[in-house]
């Protein structure tokens, strides 16, 4: 069995200072969003496409949209940000996402590829 490596907050505070994105696992997407229909390596692609390289941020707010509890300004436009590329992406938003969501899913255990979906507001989108 793999060891469980675990990062330091010092350790993820410099990784996003210099500009890479803080990705959490994605067993813990599907977790926040398990009634979605999209993959969630997909998910953390929108996010960081939508400019949040701190992908924990918006499963935070997630939850905290869940219990009916305030948010910031900043976790508002965040989410909404997030939301758009989600739910409406540009064609080069798309191509982005699947960028980032094939480098997630082959950086995650199990490490292997699979098809990944996408359900916008336009229909199911799978991966070219």
């Amino acid at each position: 069995m793999a060891k469980k490596t675990t990062m330091t907050y010092e350790q993820k505070m410099a990784l996003l200072e210099s500009g890479q994105p803080f990705i959490v696992q994605p067993r813990e997407v599907e977790k926040v969003f398990k009634d979605t229909l999209t993959s969630p390596e997909v998910i953390l692609g929108c996010i960081i496409v939508s400019g949040t390289l701190d992908t924990s941020v918006i499963l935070e707010t997630e939850i905290l949209l869940a219990h009916n509890m305030a948010l910031t300004d900043e976790q508002h436009k965040s989410h909404q940000d997030f939301m758009r590329v989600l739910e409406n992406p540009t064609e080069e938003e798309k191509e982005s996402v699947f960028d980032w969501a094939r480098k997630i899913m082959l950086n995650s255990p199990p490490r292997k590829l699979r098809l990944m979906n996408w359900n916008t507001s336009q229909g199911f989108i799978f991966e070219p």
